[in-house]
């Protein structure tokens, strides 16, 4: 089963390798690797990035409301300067690497954002392998 319907998150076959973790998965025509937390996106296009992470927030913002239920960490979409806060909290934290204040919060952004991911897909009965808690889009895309 999946989350999503098809062309919204998707893999390119074209730009897979023999090591499945390093698919290209795209998001709105903006493509997002998987690795440790983007490391070559952040250097190299870190606006592209952030957008796609914003595209990331409104789908899964919206894709909550959808399904009536509840993050447990709340998303503010704000395209490329989109934020993310721990329940309980009110600092919020920028998906944005050039805009984060420093790189350990951006990190926690994205950690923040792919629990928000896990929790919807248990919420849908859609199993995400221990293995893959960190992959954001690999888990939109299961």
């Amino acid at each position: 089963s999946t989350l999503i319907p098809d062309g919204v998150v998707s893999s390119d076959p074209s730009r897979e390798e023999s090591d499945p973790m390093s698919t290209k998965y795209r998001i709105v025509n903006i493509y997002l690797k998987p690795d440790d937390y983007y490391s070559e996106m952040v250097e190299k296009c870190p606006e592209v990035l952030a957008a796609g992470l914003g595209y990331v927030v409104l789908f899964v913002h919206l894709t909550s409301q959808y399904l009536d239920f509840p993050l447990p960490h709340p998303l503010s979409y704000f395209s490329s300067s989109s934020s993310i806060r721990r329940s309980g909290e009110e600092e919020e934290k920028v998906l944005n690497p050039g805009k984060a204040k420093t790189e350990e919060e951006f990190r926690e952004a994205v950690d923040l954002l792919n629990e928000n991911v896990v929790s919807l897909c248990a919420s849908a009965d859609i199993p995400v392998p221990p293995s893959h808690r960190h992959l954001l889009l690999n888990n939109l895309h299961s």
